[in-house]
């Protein structure tokens, strides 16, 4: 295809284009009407029947006088044995009689005549008297007339007629044999002659007439009747004549019949064409036809549509119009010595899936996809005629385009994809068990994932790559690949080490792809997370406090175990799941207060509550709480911890009056201190006065008993300074009764 003519020229008539394609590329004429056609096949067929009759005849009449030939050459071939034998002997003694007299012609032999004892004539009979009487009965008994004859014959009998003196004279020429069908008075014979040999025995009676050994002297000529051979001809002719025309008839008959099946043949063709030219017209392709001087003989509407010209602007004419010009897809100008069709014409090449452009002036280019297919006449080894199909792929070219720009997106993403991808092919047994599977494709990331680079993927099995794959994985995927249902799981990889998520899926029968992604360290904080969570029940369930998740109405969402201690066993855990937590303030103003501290500052610490029993005793509680809000920062719920400090309380008010013991114990201590030291005065100066004083004076009870008062006041204040922790403590026995009577 390419540049054709515009609509300058006026549309030529064409001849019919079926009539050129059956015609290998010739113009058919008058032979492709089947009635011209198979008169001259019945007017060949008469021909070839009467030339073979003839033939026939003629090699019948051959046939005859091959065998009247033959029969002559016999006899002439007994006549020369016989001669011969007779030569041998130098002729034979016959008794004379009227029909055998002496011959004449041998009255110059020596013993021509003799007697025998008996008294019986005998004469002489040389070879050739012999041979004539011999032929003379075999021309009585058989019609087979012989005569021995020579151009210088001894006996005139024997000489040469017309026909006889030709052969005679051949011989001289190198002839062997002469024979020919003539006529003799009035009948048809065969005549046959062969020329005779002087021999040695031939010397005794013509050695006068000059012959030597090895010389012509005459031949025998032999007159076979064909008159029987005639007979047999004319019969043998009756019956070639009869088959002949048998034959002639059934082949006329049979010609008749082919007429009457092709012609139904011609008009199924005929109909075929007319359905073949609505078809190609009708063919969403367009379709031209070139014969090899390049004119076009065919343009449909579909071509007239794509190029915008209609048949009659084209058919008849040569293609060589520049209305517009043809591109190759890069979009470099295409060369019209390498257009198609001409290198279809010039090479008898068929070419396909040639995409080419056609652009008009001012218009964006047609893209159309040509085919060519030669036509080749029968023998030629030149095309004749080019047929060109295309169709209009401008849409396709588009989709192609962006078909392109996705797979270039695709590939990119391919390459770019932070998720392992690998095509896979199944390769199965001959039951149709999947046994092993093949790498075709993986990205960057499915190589960074594994740690084997694809050159040492694609094409190979994971038997080889992995060998210790277990066969579970490889009836799974199989499992995928025929029935194209998914599959998704987390699995080890013993050998790169890595936990992977993949998705399985069947792109196509026998095929299938996994996506995967390295999990390993999100399945690391999972683990920790589980852990981490493990240990949070178990703290849950088993610290001491009563960990607690309300929502800010005070409903319970969950609460520890430990509640049971808290409540001294008088509450569990399931009971308390769903009731309000503020249900069980002794005060119940006390939870608005907390409430209230809480929303202020988002979270509190160490908050003192009472919380009653089902008994109705009162538990002192100490809280800690926070605040936890969801994404866009509304308060959700509250978590916090309840801890049961009633004891701490009793405990503190017993510190409380323990210091406050300690504080008398330590005013009391100074106070006995400073009054130990005037005591210790007191003592002092009784005791020395007792010393100057007799125990006689009416003074010196009463010193005593000062010192007693000031000893019994030293004992007490050393108790207020042991009860001050001033002082050594030391216990001693005593006698109650001698402690209470003083």
């Amino acid at each position: 295809m390419y540049n054709l003519v515009s609509s300058m020229h006026k549309p030529v008539a064409q001849p019919s284009v079926d009539a050129f394609l059956h015609s290998g590329g010739r113009r058919a004429g008058w032979l492709h009407r089947p009635d011209a056609i198979f008169f001259l096949i019945g007017l060949l067929w008469v021909s070839l029947i009467l030339v073979s009759l003839s033939f026939a005849w003629q090699h019948v009449r051959n046939t005859s006088f091959s065998l009247a030939v033959v029969e002559a050459r016999a006899s002439f071939a007994k006549d020369l044995v016989y001669r011969r034998w007779a030569t041998m002997h130098g002729g034979v003694y016959v008794p004379v009689s009227d029909n055998t007299p002496p011959n004449p012609y041998l009255s110059g032999i020596p013993k021509r005549d003799v007697v025998t004892a008996d008294g019986d004539r005998l004469t002489l009979v040389n070879p050739a008297y012999m041979t004539r009487q011999v032929h003379e009965l075999g021309q009585e008994s058989y019609g087979i007339k012989g005569h021995i004859t020579s151009l210088t014959p001894l006996r005139p009998a024997n000489a040469a007629d017309a026909w006889e003196t030709g052969a005679l004279q051949s011989f001289t020429a190198g002839v062997k044999e002469v024979s020919s069908l003539e006529v003799v008075d009035g009948e048809h014979v065969v005549r046959f002659m062969r020329p005779m040999i002087t021999e040695s025995g031939c010397l005794k009676c013509h050695a006068e007439q000059g012959y030597r050994k090895g010389d012509i002297r005459g031949g025998i000529s032999v007159s076979v009747p064909f008159t029987p051979y005639l007979e047999i001809e004319q019969r043998q002719k009756t019956f070639l004549a009869v088959s002949h025309a048998l034959i002639g008839m059934v082949g006329m008959v049979v010609i008749w019949l082919s007429r009457q099946w092709l012609m139904r043949s011609h008009n199924s063709l005929r109909e075929s064409e007319e359905r073949l030219e609505e078809l190609i017209e009708s063919i969403g392709e367009g379709v031209i036809l070139q014969d090899a001087s390049e004119r076009i003989l065919l343009w449909n509407r579909t071509a007239a549509a794509i190029f915008g010209l209609g048949s009659e602007e084209v058919v008849g004419r040569p293609a060589v119009g520049r209305d517009w010009h043809t591109i190759h897809e890069d979009g470099t100008p295409f060369p019209p010595e390498n257009h198609p069709s001409l290198h279809t014409l010039r090479t008898g090449e068929p070419c396909s899936g040639l995409v080419m452009g056609i652009v008009r002036a001012g218009q964006e280019a047609t893209w159309i996809e040509v085919n060519t297919r030669p036509l080749f006449a029968t023998g030629a080894s030149t095309p004749y005629a080019v047929i060109i199909s295309f169709s209009d792929v401008s849409k396709k070219k588009v989709a192609e385009h962006r078909l392109q720009q996705s797979e270039r997106k695709y590939r990119l993403l391919f390459e770019n994809l932070t998720v392992g991808f690998a095509l896979h092919e199944m390769i199965y047994d001959r039951d149709g068990r999947p046994v092993d599977y093949r790498y075709i494709e993986v990205n960057p990331a499915f190589e960074q994932l594994t740690g084997t680079r694809a050159e040492n993927l694609i094409g190979r099995t994971v038997s080889e790559v992995m060998p210790e794959t277990e066969h579970y994985w490889i009836e799974a995927y199989g499992t995928v690949a025929l029935t194209g249902t998914p599959m998704s799981y987390q699995n080890y990889s013993r050998e790169v080490g890595r936990y992977f998520d993949v998705w399985a899926f069947s792109p196509d029968k026998g095929q299938f792809a996994v996506l995967c992604s390295d999990i390993t360290e999100r399945c690391k904080v999972e683990d920790a997370l589980k852990t981490s969570e493990e240990n949070y029940r178990t703290m849950f369930e088993n610290v001491q406090d009563a960990v607690y998740s309300v929502t800010m109405d005070g409903r319970i969402v969950d609460i520890s175990p430990s509640i049971r201690e808290i409540s001294k066993g008088q509450y569990h855990r399931e009971e308390l799941i769903g009731r309000s937590l503020f249900d069980f303030y002794a005060d119940p103003t006390e939870h608005e207060r907390f409430l209230a501290d809480l929303q202020k500052d988002g979270s509190v610490a160490e908050y003192q509550i009472t919380l009653k029993n089902r008994d109705g005793a009162i538990v002192i509680c100490s809280v800690s709480a926070k605040i936890q809000r969801d994404s866009r920062g509304r308060p959700e719920k509250i978590i916090g911890n309840i801890r049961d400090i009633s004891e701490r309380v009793a405990l503190e008010k017993q510190l409380l009056h323990a210091q406050k013991m300690e504080s008398v114990g330590r005013l009391a201590g100074g106070v006995a201190h400073d009054f130990n030291n005037m005591l210790g005065v007191i003592l002092g100066y009784t005791e020395m006065i007792l010393d100057q004083v007799d125990e006689h004076q009416p003074l010196y009870p009463a010193l005593r008993e000062i010192e007693k008062a000031a000893q019994r006041s030293a004992n007490l204040t050393g108790q207020l300074l042991a009860f001050a922790r001033r002082q050594t403590v030391s216990p001693k026995v005593i006698d109650l009764i001698a402690a209470v009577c003083k």
